[in-house]
């Protein structure tokens, strides 16, 4: 799996499932949505179809405080669902990929450094391609004003 995009924003229309604006600055104790689209592989869909087609990966919402980084949300979201397998499997015989969109919201943020982290159940983090093709931990650093 690889993250295709990903975005804080201020809401996402569920009927589309994409997000509506990018936040760049996020203000204290407003509503803040944290989008992201996945690229699933067929790899990936087999492990769905094994795991009733679904597969758990969380949202870690973290603050950086004096003693280091205290976590102040983890949201578990799903990718996949059953209902769907049909669907996924057309996009990767199609394209050699599926795609998958899910978010999470964090209320009333409190000023500093935040970031999120994206993880798998047990806390193993999913892994993101960097510039110079190497893979690290998926994060996702911010401020509060």
């Amino acid at each position: 799996m690889t993250v295709d995009q990903a975005v804080l924003t201020d809401n996402v229309d569920s009927t589309s499932e994409h997000f509506l604006h990018v936040i760049s600055s996020p203000m204290m104790r407003r509503r803040l949505s944290f989008w992201i689209e996945v690229r699933g592989t067929p790899e990936l869909l087999e492990k769905l179809k094994a795991s009733n087609g679904t597969l758990t990966i969380h949202h870690v919402w973290r603050k950086y405080v004096l003693t280091g980084v205290e976590t102040r949300l983890d949201q578990p979201l799903q990718i996949g669902r059953a209902e769907d397998i049909a669907m996924l499997s057309e996009q990767v015989a199609t394209n050699g990929y599926f795609t998958w969109r899910t978010w999470s919201r964090k209320r009333r943020l409190s000023p500093g450094n935040w970031r999120i982290d994206l993880e798998y159940d047990g806390h193993t983090p999913v892994m993101c391609a960097g510039d110079d093709g190497d893979s690290h931990p998926c994060f996702y650093p911010f401020e509060v004003k």
